[in-house]
């Protein structure tokens, strides 16, 4: 019943970050927290509820460091007492040790797990751009090994090449050929993928590859004129 009420939750806190009202969000992260730490605590051995709590800290990657600050049962975090109002660098950072712990509880062997966990790093890095070059860059890097990780264990999923591109191409990182490669085999996966050729057409573009990027966002278009990134290139 928890677990099911918490989804709930979820669920209406994606809805309200589509909708941009942020701070309804926020509160339903938070109220999925609290339901899910007692069922955790409850179902200990249960991976789906530790990836949940997980997807709970992740989904407010986008929204703003001075609102995206949940109240986290103390317990997630290590301590004692009721709840404890983090930032969004440290809900990432438990982003990360959530899905570690869910992945410890598989064996390893989840891609999806290995992608979620990629990403808590590679917004943290993004996150300390701006304060810390090195720190940055330490996530980032993480973020790109556990990335490839997902890749050779489930080489046909177009999401994890085209999050695997993503990060190669970070300014910090700028594995620009990695980056490539990890675009045209997502899209060799699906082909028909708007994002990845948008991805893809904003890679020619950095690196002065006017035509290419071009066409590249040609592609995007056709794929889906309704995908707005499309049409800026």
């Amino acid at each position: 019943a928890l677990k099911g009420r918490a989804e709930g939750y979820y669920g209406l806190a994606l809805e309200s970050l589509e909708k941009c009202f942020d701070g309804k969000a926020v509160d339903l992260i938070s109220a999925a927290l609290m339901d899910l730490t007692i069922a955790a605590q409850t179902k200990p051995g249960f991976k789906c509820l530790w990836k949940l709590i997980g997807d709970c800290c992740l989904c407010l990657h986008d929204v703003a460091p001075n609102i995206a600050r949940p109240k986290v049962p103390a317990p997630l975090l290590g301590n004692h007492g009721d709840v404890i109002l983090v930032t969004k660098q440290e809900l990432l950072q438990l982003a990360a040790r959530l899905y570690s712990h869910a992945l410890s509880l598989s064996d390893g062997h989840s891609s999806f797990l290995l992608h979620n966990m990629s990403l808590a790093y590679y917004y943290q890095g993004q996150l300390l751009q701006n304060i810390s070059e090195q720190d940055s860059k330490e996530k980032l890097n993480t973020a790109l090994q556990i990335m490839k990780n997902a890749v050779s264990l489930s080489p046909s999923n177009h999401q994890h090449w085209n999050a695997l591109g993503v990060i190669a191409s970070h300014s910090l990182v700028a594995q620009w050929s990695l980056a490539q490669h990890a675009f045209i085999k997502s899209l060799h996966v699906e082909p028909n993928n708007a994002i990845a050729w948008v991805n893809l057409g904003s890679l020619y573009f950095i690196n002065g590859n006017i035509m290419l990027a071009h066409s590249t966002f040609e592609r995007a278009q056709s794929c889906d004129p309704g995908h707005v990134q499309g049409w800026v290139g």
